[in-house]
């Protein structure tokens, strides 16, 4: 019924600038335990650790992972993630959606008028929450980004040609992929991603 957000999911670690791919290599990083994550880590020669967030901030002080990816606005600051981390990379390489859905049987049993104004009252929810996360992140209003410098942290936002070497790292990956989720759902989420 609608798409909304976490955010992108964001690099950072205890180590060092991530600005090309080979930066990632050896590095362990925590991550949710999805398959397609892992893969991603590994294509870039990073060391994926399966791990729940928290067992993460523990891991993270004893030096037994070294960094994590998650949205900023949502995670991040809230978490006060300079506590355990000097660097940030704003790399945008994985959206965090969240798919607002009924139930198929309840949402039948709906009138017609009825579903009409639920379906808009998602649509609405979704672009409202899609903006809050996205808050200070964007041109010209990048307040995240002036928090997390403040905090201490060194904070990196990629280029299009940098964020590109390691598009073209995962593209098997994607390419792996894009069949099991479905093209349909793929591009779905595609155009979601670039609605305002």
């Amino acid at each position: 019924m609608g798409w909304g957000e976490n955010g992108y999911r964001e690099l950072s670690n205890s180590k060092r600038s991530i600005i090309k791919p080979e930066d990632l290599k050896g590095l362990k990083i925590r991550i949710v335990g999805t398959p397609i994550f892992i893969d991603i880590m590994r294509t870039f020669g990073a060391n994926p650790v399966n791990m729940n967030w928290g067992d993460a901030k523990v891991a993270f002080q004893q030096g037994v992972v070294d960094g994590q990816e998650n949205p900023v606005v949502g995670v991040q600051i809230p978490v006060k993630i300079w506590e355990y981390h000097k660097y940030l990379t704003f790399w945008h390489y994985v959206i965090d959606p969240l798919m607002l859905t009924a139930n198929n049987k309840i949402w039948n049993s709906f009138s017609s008028a009825d579903k009409k104004i639920v379906h808009q009252a998602a649509l609405d929810a979704t672009a409202w929450q899609k903006k809050q996360v996205r808050k200070g992140l964007l041109p010209p209003h990048l307040e995240a980004h002036d928090i997390l410098k403040n905090q201490g942290m060194k904070v990196t936002v990629l280029t299009q040609v940098q964020i590109e070497a390691f598009k073209k790292l995962t593209k098997p990956v994607y390419d792996k992929w894009v069949p099991k989720i479905g093209i349909e759902l793929v591009n779905a989420a595609k155009k979601a991603i670039l609605e305002d």
